[in-house]
């Protein structure tokens, strides 16, 4: 026997370049699942401080007044990543933003320590909407 048969000689060389292939292909699907996860979390930190800085704001308006308060003020916040849609939740001690990739949720939270009624689950876009009935105040995320 001299050599390797050409036939199999290029049946290997083929099955090495499938499986390099394959192997390149899953790495970069890897990296884009990886920057799309990294670019999310980013986007929902900006979101959640933009949002409680928004409620903050309502907040000290309801305080800074005596009389009884009403209004509706809008969230200034993009109402999706990419395609995803952004789900806010608000109870009297965190807010909450969710976001659901292809294979994971994302969720960031916020602490807000104030005297206030927080309520509400909802999706972007939406509103804060605030009331304040003598010493109460209540803020609500609304769509």
């Amino acid at each position: 026997m001299k050599g390797v048969s050409p036939i199999l000689s290029h049946s290997t060389l083929l099955v090495i370049g499938i499986i390099a292939m394959g192997l390149i292909i899953v790495s970069i699907a890897d990296f884009l699942s990886d920057t799309e996860e990294t670019l999310t979390t980013l986007e929902l930190n900006y979101m959640a401080n933009t949002l409680k800085t928004n409620l903050l704001k309502i907040y000290s308006v309801a305080n800074s007044s005596s009389d009884s308060v009403n209004g509706k003020f809008q969230i200034p916040v993009a109402e999706k990543i990419g395609s995803k849609r952004i789900y806010v939740e608000a109870d009297n001690n965190f807010l909450k933003i969710i976001a659901n990739l292809k294979n994971k949720k994302i969720e960031i939270s916020r602490a807000i320590n104030i005297d206030a009624n927080v309520t509400g689950k909802v999706y972007l876009p939406a509103f804060f909407e605030l009331e304040k009935t003598g010493e109460d105040v209540s803020i609500r995320l609304v769509e």
